[in-house]
This record gives structure tokens, C-alpha cells and sequence, in this order.
């Protein structure tokens, strides 16, 4: 059947497990009473109920996966998750009101985030490929304990479909192809797998061209929008015995010249917004992991893993000013790590444990061509500080107590410790202004306790106290480059981690065939990292920012879902969120405001109803509503490329889709997107989304 995410939702202040299956025992770990222990993903801990039931394939109708360009499409159907796209290419996911380097990525449990992560929508998940997944697991809250810094609104976790041995013996292929027609895409996929009873490989290649999209209503074709971009993976396990495995994957991912158009001529006027001067604006990123993995059953009641990764992103822009002057720079970061973790019995229940080790290495680069194209400088630096090192060492431990036969309480608690060395944050040694080299270390201790309590066979409420932190990166420290819209940033130094602690509670109610969820958290947000304006302004007009833990405030939210089946083989299922908050952060020099946080998500609601006529066909419905959202941050008001005066309009889309099994290797599918060609955007998004859209493909097997 053709590439699916498995899109698991699980909230208990983001400490529920994560990751891909050692084997097919899996489940049995995650019950209650476990006869056997497994490690898998990033970290597991069987035997813990979760605090609320998984967002998975039975919550989100077969008809409406196959359709998804990239690992943002499914995310958007999770409630409580706002995705900004600050181009048609780049996709950032909110949790719980923050994004950026708040927001904490995996892959097969190896951190996607680094040191030179930058703050605010950025675009570094769209450099993992979604046909690449078998599962992305969105944990809402903080997950520090478990996963270090930068989890304070929440993580992704995404796995790797990787073949294991004893499970379909044999040689296999599949061969998906999507076509849409507003898109202008074309996207393919190839895979193979060969598995015997004690090794399994595979590999696979995506290629996906997208060309200028049309936008909805009268906005037409968008220009400079199209880009090209290529993911290849390759893996093999290997059974050693004696419940022993040993693993090894490749993974590569490039996205070239993905256009950032509103800040240039070709920015969109839709709604009074104003366009950019820039003559072009392009990305190009890249990622490459490599990762050796060793897991051990040690008995029926623990197992250890052993993981050593390598993995590299370069993140290059080219950017041509209104004079012609072009600035061509980018940052490559190796990331170097090694974790183990355990999970066994204590004499009060079960454990989980682990340490890591990760060190970064930067280069960093800048030149500049004059509108002839000759080059014209070279600094010994780009966006952030060159030949800079940036280390990690942590531990955790996790303690599940089952206090009675409807009460069990998790406890958590991890130390972190982190240093950088940053020689080269100086961008002109000949300039009047000099910055100093950063030498710093920092470290954090974080805990968490949760509670569940069986109310009856039908009903489950759950709740609990979780910390996080985020420690300062070398974005945070020593960036010079644009921070937004009209802003330049320049260095800073002396800051501390930020702080975070999230209370929440929720419920969840079975009866017969249908399932309701509702949580209501708050977080408050202590020593935020944060620009402000110098009151200065550069040669090229921008104003020049810095950073300061200045940023204190509060965010709460309520987030629901309900699925229900109905008679006639007819699936009903709903999700709406609300988020709003506050921060105090400083306006000019001295000078402290409270304004709403930045990029806040409207109000949304979806319903999705789906008929299946049988095994082969099945045809789905959805509605997504999002309300208008004027409550505005100052960055926000002053963004006039990518919202609207007044803030970003409200929206209506109806979407269709349609899936036909015309036999057991071969599906096709069918949606058409956006059916009454609104005309709208995303909420703090740099481009419109795609009007009235025919999509068509299918998977076949062989």
C-alpha cells in the first residue's frame, strides 16, 4: 500500500514514548502488564499508560494519506498544531504557540535540531522526506525530561520505514507517483526491500518537482515559487543472536533553490500586503545522517540500546538585493553523538534511563558579488560564528509508579550541561565595533510528575507538572544576519537558558463506538530569549537587533477531538484548537511592552466524514474552518509582507478524497483540494496557499 505517517498524537507534557519498533512486539510493551521488554525509538517506557489515546490510521481516514506532499500535510491534522509555511517549500510546525528552536525534532530519535537553529518559522523539517516515514509521532508539552533542551512547546518524532528481519521473507519493490494539477508537482517514490530470518535490507529515492503554483480566487499563478528537490535512504539490520541486533542507516536529503518570495518583487499584494525589493531570495538545503545502532534484550524485563550517529545540514541562501548586489552564505553543522539508553524494573516498577554525548562543528561562510558579478568581500564568518564547537551531555531517568489499580503516577528528572566556543563572531576585524569570542557553559535540571486515574471502564482523566529549558544556541549568540523583515541581527552574549513550566489536564470518555478527548494546559515562559531593536539602523536601512533573556509571559490553550462510528461503515471524526498568550519583551531601550506572542494560531475546527463502500473503496469529506486572527505581536503588525493589515483573514476549504484498491498491489488515489478555490493563507505564512486542486496518483507493488 502506498507510504503512510502513522500520525500519533499522545500529550502528557510531552513525556509519552516515541519511536520505531525493534520488532513486532512492540505493543505488548506498551501495555499494562508486560511479559516482555523491548527499547524503541528514541525513548520508551512500556508499561506506562499514556495520558491520553494516539492519533493514528483509525483517526485520520485512509483516503485523505496518500495525498500528502510533505511530513506538514498530515501534522495539519492534528489538533493543536499550526503549521506556518514561510514558502511554499519550507514548512514550520507551532506546537502550544512556539516554533523554531522551541520545538524539538527527531529522526529515528537522533535530534534534526542543532546548534545554529534559528528562532521564529523556519524551514528545517522539510528536509526529512515523508514517503520516507513509516510513523510521526506529535507529543504536545514539554518533553525535556526525556529529550534535553529546545522540547519546551512540544516534539516530532519521526521514524524511518526500515525492513527487519523475519518479517516478510522475501524481495519486495513499490513504485507510488502523485500528480496535482494547482501544485504543478510531480512526485515519485521507489523502494526495495530484500529480508530474510536474520537480516533485512533497503533503500529507496524521491524526486519531487514542484513549478509556480496558482494561488486561489483571483490571485493566479504565483510567481518563483517552484523548486526541485531529491531524498534517498538506505538501511540494514542484522540478527547477531541471542536477542541481539545490530543496524545501520543512510539517509540524504536536498532541496534546491526553494524561493522565499515575499520578501522580493514577486511577493504577493493579496490583502493589501506590500512586496519585498529583493530581485531573489533561494534556499538550498541539505541533510545526511548515518547512524550505527546496537540493541539488546538482556531478559524478559529489560533491554539496552546503543546508538552512534553523524549527521550533517548545510542551510545556504542566495540573495540578490534591489542594486543587484548579490550575498551568497550559508552554515554547514556536523553533529557528532552517542546515546544509550535502558529500560528494566525497579522494586517500585517500571524504569527508564539513559545518557548522551553530542558534539557540533560549524562552518560558516559569506560572500558578496557586486552587480557585475565580481566578488567584493569576503568576511571570515557567516550567519553565525565560524569554526565554532558546541557540546551536550546529559542523563535521564524516569520512574513509573503504579500506586493503586486506577492510579499511576510518572516521575522524571534529567541533567544537562552544555558549552560553546565561538572564536570567529567578529564579521569585519576592520570595523569600529568589535565583538568578543564567546566561551560559555551552562547547565539544567529538570523534572516532571504526571498522574492518571481510571475514573471507571469508560472514562480516564490525567494531569501533571512538566519543566523544560531551552539553552542558548550559536543563533542566540553570535548571528549576524537578517532576523525578519527590515531587521538585522547582531550578536549577543551573557545569556542564560530559558525556562519553562506547563500544567495541564484532560479527560478522555469512551462509549460504544465513539471516543472524546479534552486537555486545558498552561505554560508560563521565564528568562525567554528574545530580539529587541538597538536603535540603530544598517547601511542597507534595516534595524538592528540583538538578544536578551527579556521575555516573560504566559501562554494557555484547550485542545479537542472526538471519533466516532457511525452505522453504514461510516467514520465521523473532529478536531478544534484554541491557543492565545502573552510576553512582556522589550519594545526600544528601556522600554518593556506586553503584546500577544508572536504568530499566534487562530481558533481551528475540522471535520472529516468518510464512507467506506467496501474493502477497495473509501471516499472522505473534510471541512476546516480557522478564524480570524487579529491579535497581533509588534513583529507581527510590522510584517506587512506576510500579514495582512488587521491581521490574516478566516477561511473555509472543503476537500475531497478517494481511494480504490483495484487489486491487492495496487491503489489509486484521487483528491480535489481546496474545492471552492478559496483564496487564503496561513496565518504568519510568507505565500498563499494553493487554489482548486486535482490530485492524482497511485502504488503499486511488484
Amino acid at each position: 500500500m502506498f507510504p503512510t505517517l502513522f500520525l500519533l498524537l499522545a500529550i502528557l507534557d510531552g513525556q509519552a514514548p516515541a519511536g520505531d519498533d525493534v520488532d513486532s512486539t512492540l505493543k505488548q510493551g506498551q501495555e499494562a502488564e508486560v511479559e516482555e521488554i523491548i527499547i524503541s525509538g528514541r525513548r520508551r517506557t512500556p508499561g506506562f499508560l499514556l495520558s491520553r489515546s494516539s492519533l493514528n490510521l483509525e483517526d485520520i481516514p485512509e483516503s485523505q494519506i496518500g495525498i500528502a506532499r510533505n511530513v506538514g500535510d498530515l501534522m495539519d491534522q492534528v489538533p493543536g498544531v499550526h503549521l506556518q509555511r514561510t514558502s511554499y517549500g519550507q514548512v514550520s510546525p507551532f506546537l502550544r504557540g512556539l516554533t523554531g528552536f522551541r520545538t524539538l525534532a527527531l529522526i529515528d530519535g537522533i535530534r534534526l535540531n542543532n546548534s545554529t537553529f534559528r528562532s521564529g518559522p523556519n524551514q528545517y523539517i522539510s528536509l526529512v522526506d515523508p514517503w520516507m516515514l513509516e510513523s510521526a509521532e506529535i507529543i504536545l508539552g514539554p518533553g525535556s525530561v526525556l529529550h534535553g533542551s529546545d522540547a519546551a512547546g512540544g516534539l516530532i518524532h519521526m521514524t524511518s520505514r526500515i525492513p527487519r528481519p523475519g518479517d516478510g521473507l522475501g524481495e519486495s519493490s513499490s513504485f507510488l507517483q502523485r500528480l496535482s494539477s494547482a501544485e504543478k508537482s510531480s512526485i515519485s517514490r521507489y523502494e526495495y526491500s530484500a529480508v530474510t530470518d536474520d537480516h533485512a535490507i533497503g533503500f529507496g529515492f524521491s524526486y519531487r518537482d514542484y513549478g509556480d503554483f496558482t494561488a486561489g480566487g483571483d490571485e493566479g499563478e504565483q510567481p518563483e515559487t517552484g523548486y526541485q528537490e531529491w531524498s534517498g535512504n538506505f538501511s540494514w539490520v542484522q540478527d547477531l543472536g541471542d536477542d541481539f541486533s545490530f543496524e545501520i542507516v543512510a539517509q540524504s536529503h536536498r532541496q534546491e533553490d526553494v524561493p522565499r518570495t515575499h520578501s522580493t518583487i514577486f511577493g504577493s499584494t493579496w490583502e493589501g500586503l506590500t512586496t519585498g525589493s529583493d530581485l531573489q531570495r533561494d534556499l538550498d538545503g541539505e541533510r545526511d545522517l548515518l547512524y550505527l545502532r546496537w540493541q539488546k534484550k538482556h531478559g524478559p524485563e529489560s533491554a539496552s540500546r546503543l546508538t552512534v550517529s553523524r549527521q550533517q545540514i548545510t542551510d545556504e541562501e542566495d540573495r540578490v538585493r534591489s542594486s543587484g548586489v548579490r550575498r551568497l552564505q550559508g552554515v554547514t553543522t556536523e553533529a557528532l553523538g552517542v546515546s544509550w539508553d535502558w529500560f528494566g524494573y525497579s522494586d517500585l516498577g517500571p524504569l527508564s534511563s539513559g545518557v548522551e554525548w553530542t558534539h557540533e562543528g560549524i562552518d560558516s561562510f559569506f560572500r558578496q558579488y557586486d552587480s557585475l558579478g565580481n566578488l567584493d568581500s569576503v568576511r571570515p564568518r557567516g550567519p553565525v560564528a565560524d569554526d565554532s564547537t558546541y557540546d551536550w551531555v546529559g542523563a535521564y531517568a524516569q520512574q513509573v509508579l503504579e500506586v493503586s489499580d486506577d492510579w499511576t503516577l510518572n516521575l522524571g528528572v534529567r541533567g544537562t550541561w552544555a558549552q560553546v566556543d565561538a572564536e570567529k563572531v567578529d564579521p569585519d576585524p576592520s570595523d569600529t565595533e568589535i565583538f568578543d569570542p564567546v566561551k560559555e557553559d551552562w547547565s539544567s535540571v529538570v523534572g516532571s510528575i504526571r498522574a492518571i486515574h481510571d475514573v471507571d471502564k469508560d472514562m480516564r482523566i490525567y494531569g501533571g507538572l512538566s519543566q523544560a529549558f531551552r539553552a542558548p544556541n550559536l543563533s542566540d549568540l553570535t548571528r549576524f544576519d537578517a532576523a525578519s523583515s527590515g531587521d538585522a541581527e547582531i550578536p549577543a552574549s551573557d545569556l542564560d537558558p530559558e525556562k519553562f513550566l506547563t500544567a495541564e489536564i484532560g479527560a478522555i470518555f469512551e462509549t460504544g463506538s465513539s471516543e472524546f478527548e479534552s486537555v486545558i494546559w498552561v505554560s508560563s515562559l521565564d528568562q525567554l530569549i528574545v530580539r529587541f531593536p538597538t536603535g540603530d539602523v544598517n547601511s542597507d536601512g534595516d534595524t538592528i537587533v540583538t538578544k536578551a533573556n527579556s521575555g516573560e509571559g504566559l501562554a494557555h490553550g484547550w485542545d479537542f477531538r472526538f471519533r466516532s462510528e457511525l452505522e453504514n461503515d461510516v467514520l465521523l471524526t473532529g478536531a478544534a484548537s484554541w491557543v492565545t498568550g502573552d510576553l512582556e519583551t522589550p519594545v526600544s531601550p528601556g522600554v518593556i511592552e506586553e503584546a500577544p506572542l508572536s504568530r499566534l494560531a487562530p481558533t481551528l475546527v475540522r471535520l472529516s466524514l468518510e464512507k467506506r463502500f467496501s474493502d477497495r473503496v473509501r471516499l472522505s469529506g473534510v471541512v476546516t474552518t480557522a478564524d480570524r486572527q487579529d491579535r497581533l505581536s509588534p513583529r507581527d503588525l510590522s510584517d506587512s509582507q506576510r500579514i495582512p493589515v488587521g491581521g490574516t483573514p478566516g477561511y473555509v476549504v472543503l476537500d475531497l478524497h478517494a481511494t480504490y484498491l483495484w487489486h491487492q498491489d495496487l491503489e489509486i488515489f484521487a483528491s480535489l483540494t481546496n474545492l471552492t478555490d478559496e483564496a487564503y493563507r496561513i496565518h504568519g505564512s510568507g505565500t498563499n496557499e494553493p487554489g482548486a486542486n486535482l490530485i492524482l496518483g497511485f502504488d503499486i507493488q511488484f
